[in-house]
């Protein structure tokens, strides 16, 4: 947690509003809001709200309130002639009622200040999970539409399922690939069975043979053993994976040949 969000879940920047800390301790908050912006942004949130509860409550803020107290005894004085006479004890409650009800509306201001600080954040939070819930069922939606129109591709009499295997003569002898081959349709799906893991600045190429032209059918994924769209080349002979440089290249570097299989 940052020092920042601790010291606003301790409750001293409210006590430091209310006047309730020592001298050390309020220099100390006084050098946190200078060095955390948010801080003190956070202090005059509290003394705005404070202000105004205690106004709409026809008690006047913590500044103002020893000219309350001052009110009170004033009052009190006029009265003492026709006034039943009062204990000490009952003069010290009546000229602290001011200071307590004051204290007694700020204390309720602040902590439901601080409620609601903590109700919009976690209703903030849990926004979030709901929108990240939708995308992420969103998601599983797409998913699924996507694996069912996959499964329909494959069980298809047109679909044509090729083989590319390596061999000695290629750099992967344990290489193997599926390719599910569509004519009509004209589309091609590529399953990867077995392909060693390329180097990180590599990456496996797909490429036809039409008439001994290599035409490349796009790059794919050699670690993922999801289905992937690669492109549909007609009138092809054979299909063919080399390792290229990482995107891909214009044309197909040969001796870096992994599997093939005939069309």
């Amino acid at each position: 947690m940052k020092e920042q969000e601790k010291i606003l879940n301790s409750g001293v920047l409210e006590q430091y509003v209310l006047g309730l800390l020592e001298r050390e301790e309020a220099a100390k908050v006084e050098d946190y809001l200078e060095k955390y912006p948010e801080l003190k942004t956070h202090v005059e949130q509290v003394q705005e709200v404070m202000e105004k509860v205690l106004l709409q409550n026809g008690i006047e803020p913590p500044p103002h309130v020893k000219e309350q107290i001052l009110s009170s005894i004033d009052e009190l004085g006029q009265k003492k002639r026709t006034a039943p006479k009062t204990t000490k004890t009952q003069k010290r409650r009546f000229r602290l009622m001011p200071i307590l009800s004051a204290m007694a509306v700020v204390a309720l201001v602040l902590v439901s200040f601080s409620f609601l600080q903590k109700y919009y954040a976690t209703s903030n939070a849990y926004r979030q999970l709901e929108e990240k819930y939708e995308v992420l069922e969103k998601s599983c939606e797409i998913n699924q539409a996507i694996v069912a129109a996959e499964r329909e591709f494959l069980m298809k009499a047109n679909t044509l399922p090729i083989a590319l295997r390596g061999s000695e003569n290629t750099k992967a002898p344990d290489a193997h690939v599926i390719v599910h081959f569509n004519k009509e349709e004209q589309a091609a799906l590529l399953n990867v069975i077995n392909l060693p893991e390329p180097p990180s600045n590599k990456q496996y190429q797909l490429w036809a043979n039409v008439e001994d032209e290599m035409i490349s059918m796009g790059v794919f994924d050699g670690t993922s053993l999801d289905l992937q769209t690669v492109d549909f080349v007609e009138n092809a002979t054979s299909l063919n994976i080399t390792l290229e440089p990482f995107g891909g290249s214009e044309e197909a570097t040969v001796e870096q040949l992994q599997a093939s299989g005939k069309v």
